[in-house]
Order: C-alpha cells, then sequence, then structure tokens
C-alpha cells in the first residue's frame, strides 16, 4: 500500500504523477500506471489476506480438536476418582451397616476408542 500512495503522490521523487507533471509522461498513461500498480497492490493484499485466513482455520481446527481431547480426558479422570470414592465410600458403608450404596455414572462419556 506504501507503493500505491507514494505513486500517486505528485511531490514524491519519481512517481507517476510526478513524471506527469514534469511532462515525462501524459495523464493517461500515468493513470494507465497506477491502475496496473493498485491492481497488482490489490491482489498481494488479497493473496496475503487468503494466507492469513488458512492458517487462522487451521489453527481454530487443531485447538478445537486438542480442546476436545483434553475435555474428555479430564471428563473420564473425574469419573474414574469420583468411581473410586464411592467404592470406597460403599465398603465402609458395607462394614458398617451392612448395605454399600448403588450409583450411576455422573459424567458421561463415550468409551475411549481403541486403535489396532
Amino acid at each position: 500500500m506504501w507503493r500505491l500512495k507514494r505513486g500517486f503522490d505528485k511531490d514524491t521523487l519519481h512517481s507517476l504523477f510526478w513524471k506527469h507533471n514534469r511532462g515525462d509522461s501524459t495523464l493517461e498513461e500515468a493513470e494507465k500506471q497506477y491502475a496496473e500498480l493498485h491492481e497488482d497492490e490489490v491482489k498481494a493484499v488479497t493473496d496475503d489476506s487468503a494466507d492469513a485466513k488458512e492458517a487462522i482455520a487451521l489453527t481454530i481446527k487443531c485447538t478445537s480438536k486438542e480442546l476436545t481431547e483434553q475435555s474428555t480426558a479430564t471428563i473420564r479422570g473425574l469419573e474414574k476418582q469420583r468411581e473410586a470414592s464411592l467404592k470406597e465410600v460403599s465398603e465402609l458403608r458395607r462394614k458398617i451397616t451392612g448395605k454399600g450404596l448403588a450409583w450411576k455414572p455422573f459424567l458421561i462419556v463415550a468409551p475411549p476408542k481403541s486403535s489396532k
């Protein structure tokens, strides 16, 4: 964009319109060269934006996958810890009263996929 700004400035040395003001080129030539410069700059910005959007999308995808894996692992760990605590309490209650506890999983998560 700097090139585009400087190309349009009549006071910048060797700019397109500076050359026109000196009489080195016609207004049509300066406008045509400026249009080409504008097209090149817009294409460069568009390409950079597309690359940045692609990188952001890839980062989002990877981060989302990692968050899902960490969340699932945390839920499994918490459920395992809860299961162990409830078993311990149930055993103590069974020793004292003769009856244990019955419970259902609190945090339900699909079992882990086994890799072959």
